[in-house]
């Protein structure tokens, strides 16, 4: 994909950079709709496992829309792979997909869960005692 590999690479500097970026979208309002990636260089973007774009060259920063091809099915894996092989002007931007954040557990929640294994075993040990 990137028209080299790291074996081939051997002792000399890699120019430029290859990201990995990952995550979770919602592909309802996506099915028959387009996507937009604006990129310098190349990409390929993954969702759940199947390839829905890619650009194989490099280029000046470009906007390119994509027709996702999968299925309705809400929550699915997302992975996108940049490479940007000049160190003078770099782009990355996506459009039309409906990224999903990660919901974190509040740390109260553990704080609660302490407090109450605290007064469970404070209520045992006065029952001991008496």
């Amino acid at each position: 994909f990137f028209g080299l590999s790291i074996a081939g690479v051997g002792n000399n500097p890699m120019l430029g950079t290859i990201l990995r970026l990952t995550g979770t979208v919602n592909t309802t309002s996506l099915v028959g709709n387009d996507f937009a990636v604006t990129s310098d260089d190349g990409y390929r973007v993954t969702i759940n496992g199947n390839v829905e774009a890619e650009v194989d060259m490099l280029q000046a920063p470009t906007t390119t829309n994509h027709t996702y091809g999968g299925g309705a099915l809400q929550l699915a894996s997302f992975e996108m792979l940049w490479f940007e092989t000049q160190r003078v002007e770099a782009a990355l931007r996506v459009t039309g997909l409906d990224f999903v954040a990660p919901i974190p557990l509040p740390a109260a929640g553990w704080l609660l869960l302490t407090a109450l294994g605290g007064l469970g075993l404070y209520g045992r040990r006065r029952a001991a005692a008496a």
